[in-house]
């Protein structure tokens, strides 16, 4: 995923997702490679997870898997049931928050693995996608352990910009405190876990009037250290965070 081929080969994937308005066609296209090449093969869990989740920003929960459920149920199981995997954390690991990626608005991550095992999990057929029910749940795995780390990370970041604040009772600057705050933030990423270029600079939200910038400013930080000296990826990260300002930047 982080070479050239790999970053190559998911553009590509997402293109046909984009084109197609379904992923049916995309994922077919994975298969072929998986097939004919082995690099692609013995690393396509990670780049169709990340499929998995650009799906799902594109067209919400129920869109990104009734085709495959309905009419092509082996395709949920691609590379072990990566893209499945993707689209449930994705889903879940925001539920019950404005990022949740829900045309109704947000609801509760109970109300949301409740509907996620009704309209998914609990309608795979175990005899046609083998294993289907495992992979759904060990997808919502996924999804609920990102989802209280992403609460947890940001209840530390506001109770650490409260102490920033509080602390000029002391003599300490706010603005130069939450500055390394936010630093500590995006260059402690753990680059084991792959980052989420639709909504990793969304926490900037929780920054205070006088540190936006900052915030913004160290958030690529994060993005190359998953894709070390892709430039051009950062910027369209930051162009993809404030689509209104493109032809200004």
């Amino acid at each position: 995923l982080r070479t050239e081929k790999g970053k190559h080969i998911l553009d590509e994937l997402i293109g046909m997702v984009q084109n197609d308005q379904s992923p049916r066609a995309a994922l077919k296209r994975a298969l072929v490679y998986m097939g004919s090449d082995d690099q692609v093969n013995s690393s396509c869990h990670p780049l169709i997870h990340v499929l998995g989740r650009h799906t799902l920003h594109m067209f919400g929960f129920q869109e990104s898997i009734k085709e495959l459920r309905d009419e092509e149920p082996l395709l949920l199981r691609t590379c072990n049931a990566a893209f499945m995997h993707g689209v449930i954390e994705t889903y879940l690991a925001w539920a019950g928050t404005p990022h949740q990626s829900r045309s109704e608005g947000p609801q509760s991550l109970q109300d949301t693995l409740v509907e996620v095992e009704s309209t998914l999990c609990d309608r795979i057929d175990d005899k046609v996608v083998a294993q289907g029910h495992w992979e759904c749940h060990h997808g919502m795995g996924h999804g609920i352990l990102q989802n209280i780390r992403n609460a947890k990370t940001r209840e530390a970041i506001t109770d650490s910009i409260h102490q920033c604040q509080s602390s000029k009772s002391i003599g300490v600057q706010p603005r130069d405190c939450e500055n390394g705050l936010w630093m500590d933030h995006f260059a402690s990423t753990p680059v084991a876990a792959d980052i989420d270029t639709n909504i990793f600079m969304n926490v900037c939200e929780l920054a205070s009037p006088s540190s936006v910038i900052t915030c913004y400013l160290y958030a690529p930080t994060e993005y190359l250290l998953h894709f070390p000296q892709d430039y051009y990826g950062a910027i369209k990260a930051c162009e993809n965070q404030f689509p209104s300002s493109n032809n200004n930047s």
